[in-house]
């Protein structure tokens, strides 16, 4: 096998994976606070953080880990209007097509109200989500009683409260912005490359230095140490095992 040829599982691949979830301290205590406001009635809850600090991982944990009666859908491209996310919920909960989404919808939440059960909506990344798409969930949001509840990922950036504010006083904002220390971002190479079925010739190529470099560049940031690791790896020399 050769350090970079193509393994099983891209450890350092753009695309998130929860089995490829290596815990650290930050992520185990936004974690927590999510499932604690997912499994609240009508109690929406945020997500808030830089890019690549993990937001999008933590947010499908959730969807996985969550147990309860109720609906899931998550929603990872929220650039909808009110129409189309309405229609897309109903599509993914697989009902029939209606020529009016949104009413189609709210029938759908009145009668998970009169059955006593609830959707959870996860949407990852909401800040790339209309704004007025954003209020009119919001309203829906602040309308439920616990037939409708809300989990998001928002970008902290200068809008990120015309996302947050629209889901009302009670949405709880979790901000995930702890970069990895060093002993967090050795386990966590270390870990995605176990996963991934590296060989340990490949593993010991990530030696102290190269670890200490690849934190060092990336700033502890998930998202740039996949980027940066990834570049190492694919740099390597061809070596047999």
């Amino acid at each position: 096998m050769d350090a970079n040829s193509n393994l099983p599982i891209d450890p350092f691949g753009a695309a998130v994976m929860p089995s490829l979830y290596v815990a650290r301290e930050a992520t185990e205590r936004v974690l927590a606070e999510l499932l604690a406001c997912g499994r609240a009635t009508a109690r929406p809850a945020v997500i808030l953080g830089p890019p690549g600090i993990g937001k999008s991982l933590l947010l499908q944990l959730v969807a996985e880990r969550l147990e309860g009666n109720g609906s899931k859908v998550f929603l990872a491209y929220p650039r909808l209007d009110t129409e189309g996310l309405c229609a897309w919920i109903l599509d993914r909960l697989e009902g029939p097509r209606f020529d009016d989404p949104v009413f189609a919808f709210e029938a759908y939440l009145c009668h998970l109200r009169e059955i006593d059960s609830s959707l959870l909506l996860l949407i990852d990344d909401m800040s790339a989500m209309p704004l007025a798409t954003v209020r009119w969930l919001g309203r829906r949001a602040l309308n439920s009683k616990g037939e409708l509840r809300v989990i998001a990922s928002v970008l902290d950036d200068l809008r990120s409260q015309e996302r947050i504010v629209p889901l009302g006083p009670a949405c709880e904002t979790i901000l995930l912005e702890a970069p990895m220390k060093l002993s967090e971002s050795t386990k966590y190479l270390r870990e995605r490359l176990h996963h991934a079925g590296a060989s340990e010739a490949t593993g010991a190529r990530f030696d102290s230095d190269t670890i200490a470099e690849l934190h060092r560049c990336s700033g502890g940031n998930p998202r740039e140490f996949n980027s940066a690791a990834a570049m190492f790896l694919t740099a390597l020399p061809a070596v047999r095992v």
